[in-house]
């Protein structure tokens, strides 16, 4: 009995210690907040984000409209429904974030793979390109290409995982330059294993714990990139709502209207942080030599 006993106090302590802390339980809880009401927006409320009304304009947070229904985040300088705004806001960054995480991460995936694995020239051609591209701010050449390509989502995707595929490779390539001296890919060679299966087998499952690392604190770059983008014009065309457009349309009035430009200012920071938070927390786990 006192063996079972034991056991059970051993098991309760190991549940508990497997479950989350405050700090990357509440980010976490936050974030899918984000991704369910971004995905439900439509659902949520029933205004569209474009639809102007210029009798209601303006209108600060909490105002009753005529229809007796609430603006809970008021109205911008048109007429239009701050609250659908920044749902809708939240579907594109979120949609961009990922798409562009999905994109460069595969390209940095496999050219890091081909840097590390294989080395030599391989490894020389696609550093030294990372270098060159390192040279130029990653900023000023997402406003380069963006300016180049015109608004667009896709185009915006498209830019800023050409701007972020280095951070990846690089990732990858240091991970495969540990993975390769193993002992079990070293027996896989020596029995004649192909090269794509070693890859696969030996070195992919190494590399996946750092670039999902890499991914999450990526998301909240890619968030405030768009953001900037759309805020110069560059992102997001016009017709669709993005935070950064948002926030750009309510510069001018910050004296009369603030919440125009700080409440889509706020949600893009809260999410932010949030996943800045739960990327820091998934790196103390993954990482041995770093200080809890």
């Amino acid at each position: 009995m006192s063996d079972v006993a034991t056991m059970s106090r051993t098991a309760g302590v190991n549940v508990t210690l497997r479950r989350p802390p405050l700090r990357v339980a509440l980010p976490g809880a936050v974030v899918a907040l984000y991704v369910l009401a971004a995905t439900l927006g439509p659902l949520l409320v029933p205004y569209d984000a474009s639809q102007t009304n210029v009798a209601e304009r303006l209108l600060p947070p909490g105002t009753t409209l005529v229809g007796g229904s609430t603006a809970w985040f008021g109205t911008d300088q048109v007429g239009r429904d701050l609250l659908a705004q920044v749902l809708a806001g939240a579907r594109v960054s979120l949609v961009v974030a990922a798409a562009t995480i999905v994109l460069g991460g595969a390209l940095g995936l496999v050219l890091g793979l081909l840097a590390g694995y294989f080395g030599r020239w391989i490894d020389s051609v696609v550093m030294r390109l990372g270098d060159i591209q390192l040279a130029f701010p990653s900023i000023l050449l997402a406003i380069l290409i963006a300016g180049v390509l015109g608004p667009s989502v896709g185009n915006v995707i498209l830019t800023l995982a050409v701007t972020r595929w280095v951070v990846f490779a690089r990732v990858v390539r240091a991970s495969v330059l540990v993975a390769r001296r193993r002992e079990s890919v070293d027996g896989a060679k020596v029995l004649g294993v192909p090269t794509v299966r070693i890859l696969w087998r030996y070195i992919l499952p190494d590399v996946l714990g750092s670039l999902l690392v890499v991914a999450t604190v990526q998301v909240g770059l890619m968030i405030i990139a768009e953001a900037s983008l759309s805020f110069l014009g560059l992102g997001v065309p016009t017709s669709q709502a993005s935070w950064g457009s948002t926030i750009a349309a309510g510069r001018d009035y910050l004296d009369s209207a603030w919440w125009i430009a700080a409440v889509p200012g706020l949600a893009m920071a809260v999410l932010v942080v949030c996943v800045g938070v739960l990327g820091d927390a998934l790196r103390h786990r993954t990482d041995p030599t770093v200080d809890l």
